[in-house]
């Protein structure tokens, strides 16, 4: 046992001694936690204490920016690029922002 937790209950001892449930995690990481449809050029900011998990690009689309949450760094840039209707972007991004086209913003964790 680990800080009085019992075997097969599902949680988790993070690096910071707090403990989460296995299944919180997986909700996070899928965008569990709501979206936002988004179709303007208008930067849209994730909420303190959440990120975007998954953009799903819903019309052929340009990327103005995506910033990457700080705990999840993006090697190199994906500014400016196209991406196809109905493809998903995985990671955990701070911020989208679309020069052209639409998608929705899984709302995650960090």
């Amino acid at each position: 046992m680990i800080n009085g937790q019992m075997p097969a209950s599902g949680e988790l001892l993070k690096n910071d001694e707090s403990i989460i449930n296995q299944a919180d995690i997986l909700q996070a990481s899928m965008g569990q936690a709501g979206m936002v449809v988004i179709s303007d050029t208008a930067k849209h900011t994730a909420a303190a204490g959440t990120c975007f998990a998954v953009i799903k690009f819903l019309s052929d689309s340009v990327v103005t920016e995506i910033v990457a949450d700080s705990s999840a760094p993006i090697t190199g840039s994906l500014d400016g690029l196209a991406f196809g209707a109905n493809f998903s972007l995985f990671g955990k991004f701070a911020s989208v922002q679309l020069a052209s086209g639409s998608a929705i913003l899984y709302i995650g964790g960090v």
